[in-house]
């Protein structure tokens, strides 16, 4: 049987770059930790989750969003170090040690998507 966990936190998404992720529901099908820039935990290692490519996007990831708030185009998870690392962790536990897919489902309300539904647009930097 399938256990069903559904977890809400706070994210942004975009301005930058490729602009605000299009609402969609998501697969996250890998997980790896990071020392990526914009995707650590106050200075410290950060975590990414890999997701499909999606009307022409593409390196769509959700991470912890805790320097200036605002992505490239990914969804920045906010929260306290403590809660991020939580979910960093268990994040791991079921992508990497479960070895499982899960859905991420991101409603941004209002989304602007740039007029165009999210999809890639070279004007943007896509």
């Amino acid at each position: 049987m399938q256990k069903i966990i559904s977890l809400t936190y706070p994210f942004t998404s975009g301005p930058y770059e490729n602009g605000p992720t299009p609402n969609h529901n998501n697969t996250g099908s890998d997980f790896a930790y990071t020392s990526q820039a914009g995707m650590t935990i106050g200075g410290n290692s950060g975590w990414k989750v890999y997701m499909e490519d999606y009307n022409g996007r593409t390196g769509l990831r959700m991470h912890p969003d805790t320097n200036s708030p605002g992505t490239a185009g990914c969804i920045g998870i906010q929260g306290s170090a403590e809660a991020l690392s939580k979910l960093g962790s268990f994040l791991y536990d079921d992508i990497k040690t479960q070895n499982k897919n899960i859905q991420i489902n991101f409603i941004i309300t209002g989304n602007p998507n740039y007029g165009n539904n999210g999809k890639a647009n070279p004007n943007l930097g896509q």
